[in-house]
């Protein structure tokens, strides 16, 4: 049996309880396993803004592309201390790109021990 991925077209404003229930279910199922795989099937990942003291390990921006339809990318800008992630505000946008200010998901803040390891990661 082939895998069935997440289809973000469901469910639809005039879909039936028939047609519509079984798709959340899947779509259920497929989210599961994007929690536990830590990315989505057909949300393609590359980073972007090398320049400027940033490179392939600090990036500017790590993006996920919907494979399907590549209107729909989502990006995570960061900020970098001595090499070292301090904050990911993670933006949605739908038009390939163009906007990503009007779908805002909120910023993460990262927290660290005297170690270096991170110790707490809080959303704004």
């Amino acid at each position: 049996m082939a895998y069935t991925k997440i289809d973000i077209t469901i469910p639809t404003a005039g879909g039936t309880r028939a047609t519509d229930i079984p798709g959340i279910n899947t779509n259920l199922r497929a989210l599961v396993d994007a929690v536990n795989m830590g990315m989505v099937v057909d949300w393609n990942f590359s980073i972007s803004g090398t320049t400027g003291g940033y490179s392939e390990y600090n990036p500017n921006y790590y993006l996920w592309t919907y494979a399907t339809d590549s209107n729909y990318i989502l990006r995570a800008t960061c900020t970098w201390s001595s090499g070292i992630i301090q904050t990911m505000l993670w933006e949605l946008s739908t038009d390939g790109g163009s906007d990503y200010t009007s779908n805002e998901i909120g910023t993460q803040t990262f927290t660290y021990g005297t170690t270096g390891a991170c110790t707490a990661v809080d959303w704004s």
